[in-house]
Formats: structure tokens, C-alpha cells, sequence
């Protein structure tokens, strides 16, 4: 039987069923209270001026998972974030574990960071 739980000075560590919390891998942590907090792991700009509305797909360094996507859009002069409720409008980005997609329409930039929730 693996050993689940690590209480020391550092803090809690508890990993995932079948994986020992000693040799285990951050990856392989249910719960880490060291855990630093969310940072961005990469951000992208994105710029179209074309005449043809089209989705463009941008591939990123994959952390193995679906990470967290936040998103920042402008279209002539007026920024909006989250705008994900607006898809009547135009279509929103979205995120896959390899690949960022947005859909370049008239002049339009989108600014996106994508996040670690995983503290490593």
C-alpha cells in the first residue's frame, strides 16, 4: 500500500490513490498546501486585419492537461474581457490541451494567457 499523506514543516501533501506521496511526481498530488497559486504558464497576442473571417489555431507548450484560459479581446478601440456570453456576436476563443482557437474576423486582436492550476 502507497503512502497517501505527508504532514512536515512544509505542509500537507496528499497524492493520488496508488501513488506514493514520497516518489510521486507534483502531478500526481491530489492536495499540496505549497501550492503557490495560479500563474500564467503563456500568454499570446493575436492580431487579423484579413478580409476572410476564419478560426486559426495556435499550438502552446501542453502541460498534459487543459489548463485555464483567460481572454482579452479589441475590435476597433473597445476592449472587452470574458466576453463569453456575447457568441451571437462572434465566436469566443477556446482551449484544448494542445492548442489555443480564435477566430480571426475583421481587424481584431485577441490578448490571452493560459494558466497552471497546478502549481508546478
Amino acid at each position: 500500500m502507497a503512502n497517501r499523506i505527508l504532514l512536515d514543516s512544509s505542509g500537507l501533501k496528499v497524492s493520488k490513490p496508488g501513488v506514493d506521496v514520497f516518489s510521486g511526481s507534483p502531478q500526481n498530488l491530489s492536495f499540496d498546501s505549497t501550492y503557490k497559486g495560479i500563474r500564467p504558464f503563456y500568454t499570446l497576442v493575436t492580431s487579423y486585419g484579413g478580409s476572410q473571417p476564419q478560426w486559426i489555431s495556435i499550438p502552446y507548450p501542453s502541460p498534459g492537461y487543459r489548463p485555464l484560459m483567460t481572454w482579452q479581446s479589441q475590435t476597433n478601440g473597445i476592449t472587452t474581457w470574458d466576453q463569453g456570453a456575447n457568441t451571437t456576436t462572434w465566436p469566443i476563443p477556446y482551449v484544448t490541451d494542445t492548442n489555443v482557437f480564435v477566430y480571426q474576423g475583421t481587424p481584431f486582436r485577441y490578448y490571452i494567457n493560459l494558466y497552471n492550476l497546478r502549481g508546478y
